[in-house]
């Protein structure tokens, strides 16, 4: 009995020092936002971010696009993401400098949705996306296509 309340308590422990675990913050050493505006007014973007991977090499780990379906539909304005709950705390924190990079230019105003998702091997991170609402005069003076 005591041994069975003692394996109870140190998986427990266990358990929750595993959960606890933060991860390092991502270190970003460029970040690029392009715009592509159509001529009938579609908003498209790529976000990227070129990382450095753990010991100063870049992208040991794997590339390609991750497994699952793209795509997902962007919540409130200004937020976006894959559907499903597979996303680990980098994708996480990638998400959130998206929706800061989105909310500090503007140029979805309503929102976007997630057209593809790319882990590169050279540790980049490459997202398009299509911004909910059509471009307006004042859109295509202020993003020209780059």
């Amino acid at each position: 009995m005591l041994n069975r309340i003692i394996f109870t308590m140190l998986s427990g422990s266990l358990l929750v020092s595993g959960c606890t675990h933060n991860r390092p913050p991502l270190d970003i050493s460029n970040e690029t936002f392009t715009t592509k505006i159509t001529d009938n007014g579609i908003k498209l973007f790529v976000y990227q971010l070129d990382m450095e991977m753990p010991g100063g090499e870049y992208g040991k780990s794997g590339g390609g696009p991750p497994s699952g379906g793209q795509g997902g539909k962007g919540g409130p304005p200004m937020h976006g993401g894959r559907g499903g709950g597979d996303q680990d705390d980098g994708d996480n924190e990638v998400n959130l400098m998206l929706a800061n990079k989105l909310k500090e230019n503007r140029f979805c105003r309503n929102g976007y949705i997630e057209l593809d998702r790319y882990h590169l091997y050279t540790g980049a991170i490459k997202i398009r996306g299509e911004c909910e609402e059509g471009a307006t005069t004042a859109d295509r003076k202020a993003f020209p296509n780059s």
